[in-house]
């Protein structure tokens, strides 16, 4: 296989890649939603004895998600710029833009 034909593969490979992470950041993002769910409403019904812990809890929460919300992010900017570079490059997706 000449390096021409091996390219398109390997871009193929990296953007599949790219994909199946973007989308395992994306569930990691939406269990951390689900986490801050449950810790709010653990919060907003603890007794008094419990709440300073509670809060703890749906602080960490709330940190967990914000950090799963921006690798989610990094992740789709990535792919994003690899689409846009692949597609700059094939001269068949330029035409079609």
């Amino acid at each position: 296989m000449t390096r021409h034909h091996q390219q398109p593969l390997a871009d193929a490979l990296t953007t599949t890649c790219l994909i199946d992470e973007m989308i395992e950041r994306y569930v990691d993002w939406r269990e951390g939603c689900t986490a801050v769910r449950a810790a709010y409403e653990s919060w907003s019904s603890a007794s008094p004895a419990e709440r300073v812990t509670a809060f703890a809890i749906y602080n960490a929460a709330l940190d967990q998600e914000e950090c799963s919300a921006r690798a989610y992010a990094a992740s789709l900017h990535q792919l994003k710029r690899v689409l846009w570079t692949n597609r700059e490059l094939d001269p068949l997706m330029s035409e079609a833009a």
